[in-house]
């Protein structure tokens, strides 16, 4: 086969992880079809019903459309002209008639490249993004193949842009089927073989023992409690309003994040203003009501010379005029502040909520911590056994 079968046959294998193993491309355009369809375009990105060599994936789903072209020095610009003209007629009218309900679509363009044309292409795309910035609207990719092993190409590759793999997840109809494909227990249980077999030898015995003995009495223990469930899955919970009163400088303050009766009301809600007017203060309102506590409230409690736990709450919480206290109302259900856990159960609240709040202080540090302690960061967030 050819590269672009190769490539159709790809990613008919993994479309039927999504949908079933019947699964086939729709081979035409049907504009109240769900299922993707995959046309043939020739070198202009024009669709034909006879094969050529390069293919474009319509997914309704996500809203793609993915141009998969041989890769052509002499048309490479031609092609971007043309997909920037595709993106520009399907830009969002605000019009019921003419809009689609779902949201705009993406164009993307993928060229499959020979190894050995890679710097030529690398350099072309260069040139083109300093002569126009407009290129960026277009997601462009390029999967790096050596003669006769685009299949390798392909799984490396993986074609992100498509959710295959994320994707995966809505076919789950079990609360367990999602914790289980959510988790990274097993990638912990290699690394900790690996780390059995490097460390052999290299360290006291006793103490080698003792902590593996640990660790796999913890491994079976999380096992036993992997039985299936018929627990439904929740829904996740939506924020409509937020309402805080007498906390810190804040007198009284309701936000509002969307309309009860509209789920799409807000998509985004940002709060700005000088320093001091209050936006951490929002932010460690929204800690406490969420799992009554903060990183502010941890760092106190990490402070040997602040041993009094419930001084927090008295000492800086309260506002101003220090008579009324402190409430947090979300979606209109009030949450009691109580400052009365130790900075171990702080620090357990706080990683229970850890994928709901970033503060602005998170963010910078993500970007200079080292890779090894990200990878645990991440790892711990999806794995009990690595959060142990």
């Amino acid at each position: 086969m050819n590269p672009i079968e190769i490539i159709k046959t790809y990613l008919t294998e993994n479309y039927k992880n999504l949908y079933d193993d019947s699964f086939s491309f729709c081979e035409a355009l049907v504009q109240t079809e769900t299922k993707p369809s995959w046309l043939w375009v020739d070198e202009n990105l024009k669709t034909t019903t006879q094969q050529q060599d390069g293919g474009v994936v319509i997914d309704p789903e996500i809203g793609v459309c993915l141009f998969i072209l041989p890769y052509n020095s002499q048309k490479l610009n031609t092609q971007i002209a043309k997909a920037l003209s595709y993106r520009s007629k399907l830009l969002f009218e605000y019009s019921p008639e003419s809009s689609d309900v779902n949201g705009m679509w993406n164009i993307i363009v993928h060229w499959y490249v020979e190894e050995k044309d890679l710097g030529t292409w690398v350099k072309q795309v260069a040139d083109i993004r300093r002569e126009s910035s407009q290129i960026e609207e277009v997601p462009i990719d390029a999967i790096i193949y050596k003669q006769s092993e685009i299949q390798n190409a392909l799984e490396r590759h993986r074609i992100p842009r498509l959710l295959l793999q994320t994707r995966s997840i809505l076919s789950k109809e079990k609360y367990d089927d999602i914790e289980k494909w959510s988790s990274a227990n097993t990638k912990i249980k290699d690394a900790i073989q690996q780390a059995k077999k490097s460390l052999t030898g290299k360290i006291d015995n006793q103490l080698y023992k003792q902590i593996f003995n640990e660790i796999d009495t913890f491994i079976v223990e999380e096992e036993q409690k992997e039985e299936p469930s018929e627990k439904p899955i929740e829904q996740a919970k939506s924020y409509k309003n937020i309402s805080i009163k007498n906390f810190r400088n804040i007198n009284t303050l309701d936000i509002s994040l969307g309309d009860d009766n509209n789920e799409k009301s807000v998509t985004a809600s940002i709060i700005h203003g000088p320093n001091g007017t209050g936006k951490s203060s929002i932010f460690e309102a929204f800690s406490f009501g969420l799992g009554n506590t903060s990183k502010r409230y941890k760092n106190y409690l990490d402070d040997n010379n602040r041993n009094r736990r419930n001084a927090y709450k008295d000492e800086y919480l309260f506002s101003i005029n220090k008579r009324d206290i402190p409430t947090i109302n979300i979606n209109k259900t009030n949450h009691i502040i109580e400052c009365e856990h130790d900075i171990h159960e702080s620090s357990k609240r706080l990683n229970m909520i850890s994928g709901t709040l970033l503060s602005q202080e998170q963010t910078g540090e993500i970007t200079k911590i080292p890779r090894s302690e990200l990878s645990n960061i991440i790892f711990g967030q999806s794995s009990t056994l690595a959060m142990a």
